[in-house]
């Protein structure tokens, strides 16, 4: 025990009482019991430390880093302040000093728990960094507990810095052994191996061997809950070796898939009933009751007329075949490099209407703010390389589409590039500090600081330029009004008044993702192709 504290406090008593209460999801107490912690031990550095912690399960790392000062002033141990730094940093989506502190505990062999170590590696493989992953990676020790964690990362390691076929080779052993250990369908070693099998399938589409294992999975326990990811890669119909047949996907394949199968060899009936009677839940179901219903009503071919796109997670710009029109959607993918709904299904949409597609991923994770990395190094230089990949597509008119954090980005790129429409779904609208304080979106405030230092602050509100657009560029909105969706609600209301936006309440929808309630109906597709402006 510290020497500052009290007989009658102690600090291993507190330690207690708030790990329970975190364990239990009680974080509101466990921050009440941390602030008594500092309030009777005023000199005891281990609880600052400790309510930093606290903080950052509240996401407040503002707060953690009071918190961490005042464990510095009070003499904390220079590992202890390393490890909760960088823990704070990693909240603020601050990569470099988090590496920065994980070098530094790396060099004394005190690294913090390897599951967040690996949360550190994996957020720097998504934003295309495998050379710091391979650092951190290094100085994770070899151990049997994390033998699994160890070689997924380095699967996904050997897949972005260039090996591929040593990735390929080494997820198909992994999930090979895997399938002979795993108890059920529900191992979550087994599920997480899957899951990066499926994101690898991306880049290696044909590979036969590894498709082949993934259905001797399904086989094994008929109920595994195969990702959608995965699912869609098994579609028959993107694969033009034939290693699936629908009769296959249709008693194998994940069960959005299946319903998707079944709607569009046009047994309706089956295909609704079995959403009627509870089979598929959450967002399979909405996507496929979205499909089921958009297929039998005409609107999706079963032969589409062009290619479909295709997804490479890889690639931060992706561009389908060209279709007979003139017009181009540009899709903006959110924070996470994902778009509205899988790339190979809303691309369906998008070829049925006559549109050709382009999305974009944002490598800097900032909201586009600082350009498409392969494009250019900013805003401009990005700007004028899509200008001539439109030229180059023959391309006279855009449309511009983001859902989350994708929005904002659309809004701002759509009238740049003089846009006749931008379809905004429950997307962010005004990122400045004193809007997101004011609407107390907690989401947005882990980027605000990168937001503030990195962007113009003309950047960070659409308002101003949406303005000047006048009617040239029309903005459709579309948000749930259910109360749990207020922060969706309160950023499309802010551009409300402003002639050229056109405002679209979802009612009694209680997903933020937007896009299946709209293809339920033709209202997507009448505003997709400017029905409604």
């Amino acid at each position: 025990m510290s020497p500052h504290i009290p007989a009658s406090k102690n600090w291993k008593e507190f330690n207690q009482q708030i790990a329970t209460h975190l364990q239990k999801g009680r974080d509101a107490q466990a921050l009440t019991c941390a602030e008594e912690m500092v309030t009777a031990l005023p000199e005891e550095p281990r609880g600052y430390l400790l309510l930093a912690r606290v903080h950052l399960t509240l996401s407040d790392p503002v707060a953690a880093g009071g918190a961490v000062e005042q464990a510095r002033e009070n003499g904390a141990d220079n590992n202890g302040l390393a490890r909760t730094e960088a823990k704070i940093a990693f909240a603020l989506d601050d990569i470099k000093a988090t590496c920065d502190h994980l070098q530094t505990l790396a060099e004394n062999g005190d690294l913090p728990l390897p599951r967040w170590t690996f949360a550190v590696a994996n957020r720097l493989l998504g934003l295309g960094d495998g050379e710091g992953a391979a650092a951190i990676r290094a100085n994770l020790p070899e151990t049997d507990a994390d033998k699994d964690n160890l070689a997924m990362l380095d699967i996904r390691i050997s897949a972005l810095t260039g090996s591929f076929d040593t990735a390929l080779g080494a997820m198909k052993s992994l999930l090979s052994t895997k399938l002979k250990t795993a108890q059920s369908g529900n191992d979550p070693d087994l599920q997480a191996a899957i899951k990066l099998a499926g994101q690898l399938m991306k880049f290696a589409r044909q590979d036969a061997e590894l498709l082949g294992l993934i259905l001797q999975t399904i086989k094994r326990w008929p109920d595994f809950k195969l990702p959608q990811h995965v699912a869609i890669l098994l579609d028959p119909a993107d694969n033009e070796g034939g290693v699936i047949s629908p009769k296959t996907a249709l008693e194998q394949v994940e069960k959005f898939n299946k319903i998707l199968w079944i709607a569009a060899e046009g047994d309706f009936n089956h295909a609704l009933e079995s959403i009627d009677n509870g089979e598929y839940e959450g967002a399979c179901e909405s996507v496929a009751l979205s499909f089921a219903t958009a297929i039998r009503n005409g609107r999706f071919q079963r032969q589409p007329p062009r290619e479909i796109l295709a997804d490479d997670s890889r690639k931060d710009v992706l561009i389908s075949a060209k279709s007979q029109g003139n017009v181009a959607v540009l899709v903006f993918c959110n924070l996470t490099h994902k778009p509205p709904m899988p790339i190979s299904l809303l691309d369906r949409v998008f070829a049925a209407n006559g549109l050709t597609s382009i999305f974009l991923r944002d490598e800097h994770k900032i909201l586009f703010g600082r350009g498409v990395a392969s494009l250019g190094d900013d805003l401009d230089s990005s700007l004028a390389a899509l200008r001539e990949i439109l030229i180059g597509q023959g391309i006279r008119e855009t449309i511009c589409l983001g859902s989350s954090g994708g929005g904002f980005p659309a809004i701002q790129y759509g009238l740049r590039l003089g846009s006749t429409r931008i379809l905004n779904l429950a997307g962010p609208t005004n990122v400045t500090p004193e809007f997101i304080h004011r609407i107390d979106d907690r989401r947005a405030r882990i980027l605000q600081n990168r937001l503030v230092s990195e962007l113009p602050r003309d950047y960070l509100n659409t308002r101003p330029l949406l303005k000047k657009a006048g009617s040239k560029t029309v903005l459709h909105q579309f948000f749930g009004d259910c109360d749990s969706l207020r922060i969706d609600r309160e950023y499309c209301l802010y551009l409300g008044g402003l002639p050229n936006v056109r405002n679209h309440m979802l009612p009694d929808h209680t997903d933020h993702r937007t896009i299946y309630r709209l293809l339920e109906n033709e209202a997507f597709e009448s505003v997709l192709t400017g029905g409604e402006d």
